[in-house]
């Protein structure tokens, strides 16, 4: 619920890269050299690439093909290369599904079963993918996606369309079925096993994983490598560490590689925490993993011909949405950010990819969109690994984040956690502050719907300081750390304060005392973190330290939202000469309270404290001990704001 402004401070940074064309037109680009010598270089979103587009483009499909993976198809093949072990039908692998939700409550459901969902159907020839794919005469459009047998559709508008057997890509069978609907498979070089049939047929355990005699293996869905269909059934192979710095399979056709954004201030780029990694071949072959907390990510599952790659904002702590200008369909507003790296390989080696998110250029581009994503992420991770240490909650999980391309600001109005009263929605309607990020979004879904699909977190990333953004980031957490605490009543009469005052008001506001104190712990904690971050690397508001502006910040406006308070309990120093972020000059403050810790601090955070005089009612109450000097002492900082 951050209200103040940013200074923004440009930072200049250069990249040479190569790319200038659409995504998936790089490997086939006539100029591209490096891509024809196999030499591929970093995909680097930003810094004026092909990323900084802010128009939509459509996706476009050619003919349909016919589909080799079909149960069909592959006991026709089964039967013709096994004469003495004829099959009355193969027993499917996977299920090639639609899903025609009725409204945005149905499309909100089936974003909610973590399949990875297409808005294009699958058997199509591929022409290019951009970011829609239009349906006229649909509101709400359908989607396609690859699940398991068992799979449970929440929605009544589902259909199967076909009952697939996908065996490994280099076995016979694959191939004699591609050979059967008149399909390319990929290129000589590529290997062909012919399984045993005493050890692999179907009905045996390992089948058909089986039939990939040069790799025992095809996926490890269960542990979040691979294909969630197969169950882990041995593989691996031997490690190394590829250009990146990342672990990944010595065997250059397991994909592997890693995810790094440009930290502006260190002047370095870092990998980006467990963001889900999707690959995809040319048909329906689906391999799902995550970065680790280096950004470093690996598939044990070998790949031929051309490979897909997307990277999808969400994983077990957060889901973070936004969408790029312009795109006003109603997944761009409703789906977690996805990033649709294109057709990465026409071949191996598939095991050095490696992606960056540079800073932007144009405001509203997937570039900017990414960088932020990305920041964000890191910095919600980030406030995991702080707070245990520091002795206050982490948010709950998953946390819906929306990050803003057109805003410096942010607000915590933690709508999925609970359901925000009517009084506090209605006026959420009203705060052009609160709604206008979503106007477009609510004329899609109207006034009901867009209740649904508020998310807990709006963070504005309209920056170009990695700490400026993840300052407001760590605000923002702080705040859904918070309502942990304090608990939902609490934060719908914030919500209903907010909403009345358009941000945080002053002191003379209603409902004062509670921005007060939520707003003053919630700019502590983002200061503590930021500096926890950055160090002397920063563009700090004071003495080029994050450190020292939390020392010297006293209130956000006069006498209204105590920043400085739970410092001043923190620190030794005695009488220091304090700022406002805004209006009402600086001050000495009678510090003369020393010892205390955020932990401490944050259970008495509860539902009853709504202002900053009962916070240091409670505080005396709880640890001075009648000490009466101490009393005195707390009494005189608190009124030094």
């Amino acid at each position: 619920m951050k209200t103040f402004k940013y200074f923004l401070f440009l930072s200049i940074v250069t990249t040479i890269t190569i790319y200038s064309c659409k995504k998936d037109d790089l490997l086939d680009h006539p100029n591209n050299l490096l891509a024809l010598e196999g030499a591929y270089p970093p995909i680097i979103s930003g810094n004026g690439n092909y990323d900084e587009e802010t128009e939509s483009t459509p996706t476009i499909l050619g003919a349909v093909r016919t589909n080799p993976y079909s149960v069909e198809v592959m006991t026709q093949a089964w039967n013709m290369l096994y004469p003495n072990n004829q099959v009355v039908s193969l027993t499917p692998t996977h299920l090639y599904v639609k899903f025609s939700p009725h409204n945005a409550d149905e499309l909100k459901l089936i974003d909610q079963t973590g399949e990875m969902l297409y808005d294009y159907p699958l058997e199509n020839e591929m022409i290019q993918l951009g970011d829609y794919y239009p349906q006229p005469g649909k509101d709400i459009p359908d989607y396609w996606a690859v699940v398991c047998p068992g799979f449970q559709s929440p929605i009544s508008g589902y259909q199967i369309i076909a009952q697939l057997v996908i065996p490994p890509y280099e076995s016979i069978l694959t191939k004699t079925a591609f050979d059967l609907t008149s399909n390319i498979w990929s290129t000589p070089e590529d290997p062909i096993t012919t399984p045993l049939q005493i050890n692999c047929a179907p009905g045996t355990p390992d089948f058909p994983n089986c039939l990939n005699a040069l790799n025992k293996h095809y996926g490890d869905g269960q542990n979040g490598d691979g294909d969630p269909c197969y169950p882990f059934v041995g593989g691996g192979g031997d490690i190394i560490n590829n250009a990146c710095g990342c672990p990944v399979y010595s065997d250059q056709r397991k994909p592997g590689g890693c995810v790094k954004v440009k930290d502006v201030e260190k002047n370095i780029f870092q990998g980006v925490r467990r963001v889900k990694i999707i690959m995809k071949d040319t048909w329906f072959t689906e391999d799902e993993t995550w970065t680790d907390d280096n950004g470093c990510w690996k598939i044990d599952e070998r790949y031929h011909g051309k490979a897909w790659m997307w990277i999808k904002f969400v994983n077990d702590r957060c889901k973070i949405r936004g969408t790029k200008a312009g795109l006003n369909v109603l997944t761009g507003w409703i789906d977690p950010v996805k990033d649709y790296l294109g057709k990465i390989r026409s071949g191996p080696p598939y095991n050095n990819i490696e992606v960056r998110y540079d800073i932007w250029q144009n405001q509203g581009s997937q570039a900017h969109v990414h960088w932020g994503a990305a920041t964000v992420n890191n910095a919600l991770h980030e406030f995991h690994d702080y707070s245990p240490v520091e002795g206050i909650n982490t948010p709950p999980t998953v946390l819906d984040i929306y990050v803003g391309r057109n805003h410096a600001y942010g607000y915590a109005i933690m709508s999925s956690q609970y359901l925000i009263s009517n009084t506090a929605f209605s006026l959420l309607l009203l705060s052009t502050r609160f709604v206008s990020p979503f106007d477009p979004l609510l004329i899609l879904v109207g006034n009901n719907a867009l209740r649904r699909y508020l998310p807990d977190v709006y963070i504005g990333i309209n920056f170009k300081s990695s700490d400026r953004l993840k300052l407001l980031a760590y605000h923002e957490i702080a705040h859904a750390s918070h309502w942990t605490k304090a608990g939902t009543s609490f934060w719908n009469d914030l919500v209903i304060t907010e909403a009345t005052n358009n941000g945080h008001g002053n002191s003379g506001s209603s409902g004062a005392g509670l921005s007060a104190i939520a707003e003053s712990w919630a700019e502590h904690v983002a200061l503590t973190y930021t500096h926890n971050t950055y160090g002397a690397q920063n563009t700090a508001y004071w003495d080029g330290s994050w450190a020292a502006t939390r020392e010297r910040v006293r209130n956000e406006d006069t006498n209204h939202i105590p920043i400085g308070l739970y410092n001043d309990f923190i620190d030794g120093l005695n009488e220091e000469w304090s700022c406002n972020y805004f209006s009402g000059g600086c001050g000495t403050v009678l510090d003369w309270v020393q010892g205390y810790s955020n932990g401490q601090m944050f259970n008495l955070l509860t539902g009853s404290t709504t202002s900053p005089t009962i916070f240091k009612d409670k505080f005396i109450q709880t640890y001075a001990n009648g000490n009466q000097l101490l009393i005195n002492q707390i009494n005189g900082l608190l009124n030094s704001y």
